[in-house]
């Protein structure tokens, strides 16, 4: 299952908003329930709640923080977002997308070795996702990087590149 340094979200619902999809799940971390996300998808903040209190709760917050901090270091926003100071909810944001792009690289893996690529376009500024039976996706797409057609670029090769240790 993909995850972000340890932490996951499990049994995703999702459903529509007024402005957009929305998605709830437990979260998990180090493969324990620890807490619930909640994006109404209603156009406002998503709610993160920790089931406990304590000294259980302040390690998992500690984590926490120190997730968003190595992942948003690794992986910066974008040119159109690097204004935005990366928190917890666009955290989750990040593990709900690669969640999504976990299943649909399982579902193309019914029909072979896949390999999938996602990507931000530079002239429209969009996130696509480009699937392939054949390696070759990767030279593709290395080849649009390198001539500025394409940005943030991360490539998929098996179920283990979904876990970012």
């Amino acid at each position: 299952m993909a995850s972000i340094y340890g932490f996951e979200i499990r049994n995703i619902k999702t459903f529509k908003g007024r402005e957009w999809d929305g998605c709830q799940g437990s979260i998990y971390y180090k493969g324990k329930k620890v807490g619930w996300y909640n994006n109404d998808g209603n156009g406002g903040c998503a709610d993160i709640d920790f089931y406990f209190a304590g000294e259980g709760r302040a390690e998992v917050e500690e984590a926490l923080k120190a997730a968003v901090k190595e992942y948003f270091t690794r992986y910066p926003l974008g040119e159109d977002y690097s204004q935005i100071i990366p928190d917890d909810e666009l955290f989750f944001a990040e593990l709900i997308d690669l969640q999504d792009l976990e299943k649909r690289f399982k579902r193309y893996s019914k029909e072979g070795p896949t390999y999938l690529v996602s990507y931000t376009e530079v002239k429209s500024g969009f996130g696509k996702v480009a699937v392939s039976h054949g390696e070759d996706i990767f030279e593709i797409m290395r080849k649009a990087l390198k001539d500025g057609v394409v940005n943030e670029v991360r490539e998929y090769r098996s179920l283990s590149d979904f876990c970012i240790e």
